[in-house]
């Protein structure tokens, strides 16, 4: 046995490469997807970065795998490639008539002529200043050299002219691109500048009074003529702050210090500056100083103990990890008067400023104590932090004219809801300023506000059916509608149904309008405008693109609306691609490659896509019309290797629900070969259908492409989940109902090898295989992470080693979907709790538990091992010292993915057990011994069919892992246990 070091990362990546040989024969004589390809998989990731003003040229960064690097490529809307910027995260920056771009590297800003790819010049640099300006004007870019007199000069794009400005420490464009603000210091005084780019004339805006004051960072209005930032100075006793705003002629003026007798008292400027959308509000953070309390330390003769007070909102340790933070409360400064208003510090302000377009904002009120006493018999509990993510309160108008305050609604007044139903209200401003749309807590019940005359209408009469008997119908039955824009000059608002896009008067005088004409609910398709922006106003007559997704055949479509004229919307494009999958689906849908939202340039109609499948490397695409398409590049690095198809399969879970999941085969798929499967889940998975999996080493859920290429099939079933105070059934049983069906269904299959189906999940998966493992007998091999195994205990304790976090509104009203408290339905709790059922465990089980998980507390691994070593049932755990909820590091991920592998390999492929499995590794020689060997002799336990056979004949060294065949000496790993 050879003692060694921890070796560096990169060299034992590049060492593990060796660990899996390339099965020429078997793969049609292309490699596996092993350590070896990973490390070389070419690029990582790809994105783009911007398209030109004019759509004539693009680029994207591509980052390396191994190294981690970037490159950045500009590329001309044919695809070809003009040049490559290698070595690191770049940026660039093209002129608004497309004949420049800048590029900035790390040490360098280079001037590239884009005609014929001439490199104009490469100016040493330290730091450009071009990020506002060249979203919007594409002329102006500012640069610092890097050597000489260090001068900031002004650099035009579209005439290639240099001026020198002066010796800036910083700049900043407006968003228009017509001036630049500069900062310099002079004898230790800040001052600030503007510089008129259309007059070429410069003016001061601020100067500090002494060294002491520093100036933070300029905060634009939404039409870039008014900015505002906040003045920090120390003192001698404690620092100061003060807020400045300037309205685009002057100097700036004070609007606001600390001290000032409108702030209450022990309340300071915090930060957190920022306009609203009409620019006529300043809204900021206002703290609490520090107390008397804060500062006093304990006495050394004191007792040192926790109070834990059933009163107490937010529990001991949580308190504890927050420190004695001072409260934020929100201030508001009126930009053209001298009104100042305050919250109080039981009010929150409900909608970010950027949003806000009138002078009202909606507040919400926490309740006096005494009248919470009233309410507590009422059917929604107080706030706890740990159970509830929000207050319920009172819900208000404030105008910020006069400070009058008008009622929405009370949350206690609302009808009866389940805790499942325990939801925070929503509110939207109509970008005119005249209409507040906001959502009570009964998900059905929209409501306008009219700011101007201060009526309330209910808009709320809406409702599509949703058909849900077709397959993949379960994920959309319970979405909320949701804003989308507005019309008729913002009097309407667009809101996204479950498929199709309504129209409603927010005057409540005029019938719901279908701008779909329901194409999206026939057809089982939702549609969504390509930017999904809250504040976009659309006109009867607009011709507009929609992108869709069909939940039946997951394609990706592309339609063409013309709004109010056209009944529904004709098709552009539809098929088995995924371009943009920012859908608004009831269920955050996991582990898929999201795409990218087309991008279009600015002042022509040409577009960048992003096109992927499961065949298909992520590529750009360029388009005018959404029905034709040009490759921008073509990066196929998965077709040097065995890789796989995608299909999705349907089947009725085992309460008769229709179904869906993804199947996935090798590149080499023989039909007349019986495979074995591996199911991994989480809750939907069948919309990923068509997004490209990457190979990497299993960090969490198993790589799909590394145990497809060895042989394997790959099962994601869609999980139909509910509350079971609503449907009588746990998440558990759901999930037996759905994977128990899939694998009756594919054991059915010619090519699939029924008798060796194994199950794999993380997180809450690992819980749902923790729950299979404990009610089936009919997988071979079961493996889990970071599950939950009690739900009695986790739903009474604190995550992560106790840092404060509990897991109640999980149980509740959460992922666990139990809907009701333990002491309601403790039978619900009891019969989700898996390790209760540890004794009806047949299928070996492997457990990776960390205990520095912060999400599942770690004893949920241990209970669940130490059930199943008392009933002698094949169990193993492995803890990863410094890992999280999941793996981070290589070496850990690199680890997990060979024990993964051989776990798997063992019980499915009937192939050797490893060391690790039949004799363990003793505690003694953690961080020396692996225990990678396989051990034909050895056995995994006194019931293992296989290894009681020890029948190897189709044993393949050259698909296994093996430690001793391949490395000249044992890779110690530390920290495994």
């Amino acid at each position: 046995m050879i003692k060694s070091n921890i070796i560096v990362v990169i060299a034992l990546l590049v060492l593990s490469g060796k660990l899996a040989a390339q099965d020429t024969r078997n793969s049609g004589s292309k490699p596996l997807i092993d350590t070896n390809a990973i490390n070389q998989w070419q690029p990582k990731n790809i994105q783009i970065s911007v398209i030109s003003p004019k759509g004539r040229y693009a680029a994207y960064v591509a980052q390396k795998q191994l190294t981690e690097k970037y490159s950045l490529v500009i590329i001309d809307n044919k695809g070809n490639e003009i040049k490559e910027y290698p070595g690191g995260g770049h940026q660039c920056f093209f002129s608004k008539d497309d004949r420049v771009v800048a590029i900035q590297t790390e040490k360098s800003l280079h001037l590239l002529k884009l005609s014929n790819a001439e490199e104009i010049r490469s100016i040493p640099a330290t730091r450009c200043y071009p990020n506002t300006s060249m979203e919007n004007n594409g002329e102006w870019v500012a640069y610092t050299e890097s050597t000489g007199t260090k001068q900031m000069t002004l650099l035009n794009l579209l005439t290639g002219k240099e001026q020198p400005i002066g010796q800036y420490i910083d700049a900043t464009f407006d968003k228009n691109g017509k001036s630049l603000f500069v900062k310099d210091t002079v004898g230790g005084i800040e001052k600030l500048k503007r510089i008129d780019l259309i007059n070429d004339t410069r003016e001061n805006i601020w100067s500090a009074d002494n060294a002491k004051q520093k100036m933070g960072l300029i905060r634009f209005d939404t039409r870039a003529n008014q900015i505002a930032f906040i003045v920090s100075e120390n003192g001698a006793s404690e620092k100061s702050n003060s807020i400045w705003f300037w309205n685009g002629a002057g100097a700036a003026a004070l609007k606001l210090r600390d001290g000032d007798a409108r702030i209450s008292e022990n309340k300071i400027i915090k930060g957190g500056l920022t306009f609203s959308k009409n620019g006529k509000w300043l809204f900021f953070e206002l703290a609490g100083k520090e107390i008397d309390e804060i500062k006093q330390k304990p006495s050394k003769d004191a007792v040192m103990l926790d109070v834990w007070s059933y009163r107490d909102s937010i529990i001991q340790p949580t308190q504890t990890i927050r420190g004695n933070e001072p409260k934020v409360s929100i201030g508001i400064l009126a930009t053209a008067e001298n009104s100042f208003f305050q919250l109080g510090g039981n009010e929150r302000l409900m909608n970010c400023p950027p949003m806000v377009s009138s002078d009202f904002i909606v507040v919400s009120s926490k309740y006096s104590s005494s009248y919470s006493n009233q309410i507590k018999k009422r059917n929604v509990p107080l706030r706890k932090d740990d159970v509830f993510p929000f207050e319920p309160s009172l819900y208000y108008i404030l105008s910020l004219k006069n400070g009058a305050k008008t009622k929405l609604f009370d949350y206690h007044d609302e009808p009866k809801r389940r805790i499942q139903e325990v939801t925070e209200p929503r509110f939207f401003y109509s970008p005119n300023g005249r209409w507040l749309v906001y959502q009570r807590p009964d998900k059905d019940r929209w409501f306008s506000y009219d700011l101007k005359f201060g009526k309330v209408n209910k808009i709320s009469h809406m409702k599509l059916p949703v058909n849900n008997r077709i397959p993949g119908s379960y994920m959309v039955k319970n979405i909320q509608e949701n804003v989308a824009g507005w019309a008729n000059e913002g009097n309407d608002v667009l809101m996204y149904g479950n498929y199709d896009i309504l129209n409603i008067d927010l005057a409540g005088k005029h019938p719901l309008i279908n701008l779909t004409g329901g194409y999206g609910n026939r057809n089982h398709v939702q549609l969504r405008f390509f930017q999904q922006g809250f504040d976009s106003i659309y006109s009867f007559g607009d011709t507009l693109r929609l992108r869709g997704f069909n939940i039946v055949n997951k394609y990706n479509c592309f339609y063409s609306q013309v709004l109010g004229r056209q009944k529904e919307p004709g098709v552009l494009f539809r098929g088995p691609y995924l371009f943009d999958f920012r859908f608004n689906f009831g269920e955050y849908v996991r582990h898929t490659n999201a795409g990218m939202e087309p991008l279009k340039a600015k002042n022509a109609n040409a577009w960048i896509v992003q096109r992927q499948s499961a065949t298909e490397f992520p590529n750009f695409f360029y388009t005018t019309d959404f029905h034709s398409f040009t490759r921008l590049t073509n990066l196929e690095p998965q077709q040097k290797y065995n890789w796989l198809t995608a299909e999705v399969i349907n089947y009725k879970t085992l309460d008769g629900i229709a179904c869906q999941g993804v199947l996935y085969k090798p590149g080499n798929f023989d039909p007349k070969k019986k495979y074995p499967v591996i199911f991994n889940y989480y809750e939907l998975m069948s919309d990923g259908v068509y997004s490209f999996p990457k190979p990497a080493l299993t960090f969490g859920n198993i790589n799909v492409p590394w145990f497809v290429s060895r042989g394997y099939l790959v099962f994601k079933p869609d999980i139909p989940l509910d509350f079971a105070s609503e449907s009588g059934k746990t998440v558990g049983e759901h999930t037996l109902n759905s994977v128990v069906a899939a694998a009756k269904f594919l054991a059915k299959l010619p090519f699939v090898d029924g008798k060796h189906i194994g199950i794999q999940g993380h997180s809450f998966g690992g819980y749902e295989t923790n729950y299979l493992a404990t009610h089936t007998g009919m997988f071979a091999a079961a493996s889990e992470m970071s599950g939950v195994s009690d739900e009695v205990s986790v739903y009474l304790t604190l995550n992560g080693d106790e840092i404060g976090a509990t897991s109640q509104h999980y149980a509740e009203a959460g992922q666990g979907r139990i809907g009701t408290t333990l002491w309601q339905k403790p039978e619900w709790y009891i019969k989700a709790s898996p390790v209760l059922k540890a004794d009806k465990v047949s299928t070996p089980l492997l457990i990776v538990q960390n205990k520095g998980d912060a999400v599942v507390p770690w004893r949920q691994g241990v209970e669940m091992y130490m059930a199943l070593r008392r009933l002698e049932k094949p169990s193993w755990m492995l803890q990863y010292d410094g890992e999280n909820h999941d793996l981070d590091g290589n070496k850990a991920c690199f680890d997990y993915t060979i024990r993964l592998t051989q776990f798997f390999d063992h019980y499915l492929k009937g192939y050797p057990p490893p060391v690790w499995m039949t004799k363990g590794v003793p505690a003694r020689l953690k961080g020396i011994e692996t225990g990678y060997s396989l051990d034909p002799d050895g056995s995994c336990g006194p019931n293992c069919p296989i290894c009681k056979k020890k029948d190897y004949s189709k044993f393949d060294p050259k698909l296994a892992i093996i430690n001793d065949q391949f490395v000249p000496h044992r890779t110690p790993v530390a920290g495994i246990n």
